[in-house]
């Protein structure tokens, strides 16, 4: 490679990354409730990032209710085929939905 196009690449690098930075922003949307209204479920659809853990009673050998799943939660395993939280337990502690 000559030097040209090494210079081109990291030009090229230092752009893209300059343009995803610049680009990056938080989109929030906000609902306004009357003070007596409060929010009580959240319906999250996705795949494995927001694991609901809800196969526990379901006729099925794929169970997550067991150890190594949830050794890290201090209530143990919950059903989440993952090790710790996921995005949409997050969600539902910072909104106070759960």
């Amino acid at each position: 490679m000559g030097f040209l196009s090494q210079f081109q690449t990291c030009f090229w690098t230092i752009i893209l990354f300059l343009f995803m930075v610049l680009n990056c922003h938080v989109n929030e949307a906000a609902l306004v409730l009357p003070k007596n209204v409060t929010v009580t479920a959240v319906f999250v659809f996705g795949d494995s990032i927001v694991d609901p853990g809800n196969n526990n009673n379901l006729p099925t050998i794929a169970k997550g209710n067991f150890l190594p799943y949830g050794r890290d939660l201090k209530d143990g395993p919950t059903g989440q085929f993952s090790n710790d939280k996921v995005p949409s337990d997050f969600i539902g502690k910072n909104k106070y939905i759960c």
